[in-house]
C-alpha cells in the first residue's frame, strides 16, 4: 500500500544541513510529532495504526551516531515531549481501540521514563 511506504519514510529522522536548523525548525518538529499522534486517532485500519506506532517508537529509540546531520535522539525526544503527542496519547488511553492500546502504552512509557515534563 502507498500509505505504508509514506510511513516508512517517517521513520527516518529529519535531516539538517547545519545543527542550528534545530532552532529554526523547532515548531515544525513539534507539529511533526503532533501529526503522528493525530494519525493514531484518525486511522481506522489496524495495520496503519501499528505502522504509525512503530514509527513513533523508532523515532524515540533509535540513534544514528554515524550520521552527523540526522536529528539527534535527545532532540527528537525533546521535540516529541514539547508537541501535542503526550496529550494525544493520554486521550487515546480513554478512546483508543483495544488493538492499539499496548503500543500506546509502550510509547507513553518511552516518553515518561525520559522526561520530567511529560509526567506533569
Amino acid at each position: 500500500m502507498e500509505q505504508e511506504g509514506m510511513l516508512d519514510i517517517c521513520k527516518i529522522p529529519p535531516l539538517l544541513t547545519v545543527p542550528s536548523e534545530v532552532l529554526t525548525y523547532a515548531r515544525d518538529l513539534h507539529e511533526y510529532f503532533s501529526m503522528l499522534g493525530y494519525l493514531l486517532v484518525c486511522l481506522k485500519i489496524e495495520k496503519l495504526q501499528n505502522e504509525v506506532a512503530h514509527t513513533l517508537i523508532s523515532l524515540l529509540t533509535k540513534d544514528f551516531p554515524n550520521f552527523r546531520f540526522i536529528l539527534s535522539l535527545n532532540v527528537r525526544k525533546k521535540c516529541a515531549e514539547n508537541s501535542r503527542l503526550p496529550e494525544i496519547l493520554g486521550q487515546m488511553l480513554e478512546i483508543g481501540e483495544e488493538n492499539i492500546y499496548p503500543k500506546i502504552l509502550e510509547i507513553i512509557i518511552l516518553m515518561a521514563t525520559e522526561s520530567d515534563m511529560t509526567c506533569k
